[in-house]
């Protein structure tokens, strides 16, 4: 019988046993993201529990979110153009690498949030900004960046 051994970075320890390790998946139901998951398997038989092999650690990052929301830089009937600074690892939430920005918006009728064209990340780049057009007059919109 093998035993499969999981626990956390805050020491939750847990397993699960099978006789066939070829036909073993195991899945961690919600990891919490920050944590480090830590995996390794034991054979027991008549003679007892074998050595520990080798561990394998996972980490859950969190997604990495702006402290600094959005703003309007230029507005008209139509359209609104949002600028942002750019995502910085110890001022902002979140585990890097940035790779890219996905502005959303939507109307306070619809809640469907709509993705605009992603912005690529640049480290030299401290201010970004993108532009939503074909809005409709006198609509009340949300808008927000995923940072990805």
């Amino acid at each position: 019988m093998f035993t499969v051994y999981y626990s956390s970075s805050k020491g939750e320890l847990s397993s699960v046993n099978t006789p066939e390790p070829t036909a073993l998946s195991l899945s961690v139901a919600h990891p919490t993201p920050g944590l480090s998951y830590s995996f390794h398997v034991t054979l027991s038989t008549s003679g007892g529990e074998s050595e520990e092999s080798t561990k394998v650690e996972k980490f859950v990052p969190v997604l990495p979110s702006l402290t600094n929301l959005p703003s309007p830089r230029s507005v008209t009937c139509n359209s609104v153009t949002l600028i942002w600074q750019k995502w910085t690892n110890g001022t902002d939430q979140g585990t890097p690498p940035t790779v890219h920005y996905i502005p959303y918006q939507t109307t306070k009728v619809s809640h469907d949030w709509i993705s605009g064209d992603m912005v690529t990340y640049d480290d030299t780049v401290e201010e970004y900004q993108f532009t939503f057009s074909d809005l409709t007059e006198d609509t009340t919109y949300e808008f927000s960046v995923v940072v990805a």
